[in-house]
């Protein structure tokens, strides 16, 4: 929790992750979406920063931007070539949803969306940014 609030530049608040654990998590029976979620929370994905720093000879640096440090968060959200993605999401959600919403990191990686949708609409979200995020992972290692 501590990460995620350093990343996101803010606290998240304690009944947002007990909402995530008890009905968040539970928007699918699919394990594969399920895992996702999970590795998502748990920061599961190993970064080229990690592996730097398990192995001198590894570079640090992101895979798909080649520009910057690859950390977990900039390979999920800052990077150039992932920012694209997120934003096309984003442009096609609201165009299906006829309302706009707050592009955070928060609603995309780990489906905190607070009022910002009403309820019908966040499963359509949820189910959309996991799909995408399923993708992100198949591609981990890739440009």
């Amino acid at each position: 929790m501590i990460k995620w609030a350093q990343d996101v530049g803010h606290n998240i608040m304690m009944e947002d992750w007990v909402k995530l654990w008890k009905t968040d998590l539970k928007f699918t029976d699919c394990s594969l979406l399920k895992e996702n979620y999970m590795k998502m929370m748990y920061r599961w994905c190993t970064t080229p920063v990690q592996l730097g720093e398990m192995y001198k000879t590894s570079s640090n640096i992101c895979w798909k931007c080649k520009e910057k440090e690859g950390t977990f968060y900039h390979m999920w959200w800052d990077c150039k070539a992932i920012k694209k993605i997120w934003e096309m999401i984003y442009n096609e959600l609201k165009k299906m949803f006829h309302l706009t919403f707050v592009k955070n990191p928060e609603a995309f990686l780990l489906g905190i969306v607070g009022k910002d949708l009403p309820k019908k609409l966040k499963n359509i979200f949820m189910y959309a940014t996991t799909a995408v995020r399923v993708l992100v992972a198949q591609g981990w290692k890739s440009e």
